[in-house]
């Protein structure tokens, strides 16, 4: 039987792919790379990719040329990040939340809610536009580089959105990093009970895999009370996007030549499918566990994209306003969270 000519070959879709093969290629390396420096010397291993990634792209760019590598680069950066924050879905359990108390949840979504809204606040008072605020709130609110993307892909096009959705990544990680080294000092200084002590780890650090790390160092129950108090925030992600996508269409004129940001992008979509079906028990756990790793392995290789397509030095025009900006976000709500952790 003929095959349908309208329906492109499987060679075909490969030769449409080949032009990608470069970029990704070199992303695949320098994650690789990045992780291995990791498990060598320990710490947190996106952040070495990141900071190979930025300091390699010049290079890579003058060697291999930029026209050559930006297909993959491209793909890398958007497509499989969308794809790394959709598996995160898998993550999500509401067996799981139900397990906490009600006043854990309570000052988890306070510190969420106010420090989007803090951000608002100082990003116009420090000089950026009300959307900076809401990227780097957002991110620091809910979980790090994978809700700054997601809450970037809604946010409406303008000049430099690209760059400041960088250096939000690049921001929520090294902060996270730090909070990450710091905050168990302080559960044990204060001698927090470890409902307390997760309460305080997971609301306020930014990524997830420094959330557990800091929870199990404490100790085995707080390690267990920090991740879901994680699970509390990451779960947020899609809910949040939703009511952000709707102010952007009902609030912020792009123009009739712009096409106005997605609603819910496929990658939530996707996202709320999975820990819908998670909650119910609807997917095995080695699916489970092998899809949350594939997630942070998508996240890794998408990571080390992004610091290869960007130019450093355009990072430094946000100045030292804009790290200002991410590290009142980060005080602001480990002293919320830290007082709930007092009060509870």
């Amino acid at each position: 039987m003929p095959s349908d000519p309208s329906v492109p070959s499987l060679s075909t879709r490969l030769a449409a792919l080949s032009p990608a093969v470069p970029g990704v290629v070199l992303a695949v390396a320098v994650a690789a790379a990045g992780m291995g420096v990791a498990h060598l010397v320990g710490g947190p291993g996106l952040l070495y990719v990141l900071v190979l990634g930025l300091l390699l792209g010049p290079l890579a760019h003058a060697r291999l040329g930029a026209a050559r590598l930006a297909p993959g680069l491209g793909l890398a950066s958007r497509t499989v990040l969308h794809l790394g924050v959709m598996l995160l879905g898998l993550r999500i359990g509401v067996s799981q939340l139900s397990t906490l108390t009600v006043p854990a949840i309570c000052f988890t979504l306070l510190g969420m809610a106010s420090t989007i809204a803090v951000g608002v606040v100082l990003a116009r008072l420090l000089g950026f536009s009300t959307l900076f605020g809401i990227l780097t709130g957002a991110a620091t609110a809910i979980c790090g580089s994978s809700a700054a993307v997601a809450v970037s892909a809604v946010l409406p096009q303008r000049p430099g959105g690209d760059r400041e959705t960088l250096f939000t990544v690049l921001g929520v990680t090294a902060l996270s990093t730090a909070v990450f080294l710091i905050y168990p000092f302080i559960v044990q200084a204060l001698d927090l009970p470890p409902p307390a002590a997760g309460l305080f780890l997971g609301g306020s650090i930014h990524n997830v895999p420094q959330v557990i790390g800091a929870g199990y160092v404490v100790d085995h129950e707080t390690g267990d009370v920090a991740t879901l108090i994680k699970l509390v925030r990451v779960s947020m992600l899609a809910p949040v996007v939703v009511l952000l996508g709707l102010w952007v269409r009902a609030t912020w004129h792009t123009g009739t030549d712009i096409r106005p940001p997605p609603l819910l992008p496929w990658f939530l979509i996707g996202f709320i499918v999975l820990a819908a079906a998670n909650s119910f028990a609807l997917v095995p756990d080695g699916v489970v566990a092998a899809g949350s790793q594939a997630g942070e392995l998508l996240l890794v290789l998408a990571v080390a994209a992004i610091g290869l397509k960007t130019d450093f030095v355009g990072l430094k025009t946000l100045g030292l306003r804009a790290i200002l900006l991410m590290v009142a976000q980060t005080l602001w709500i480990g002293a919320v969270l830290l007082g709930g952790a007092l009060i509870v």
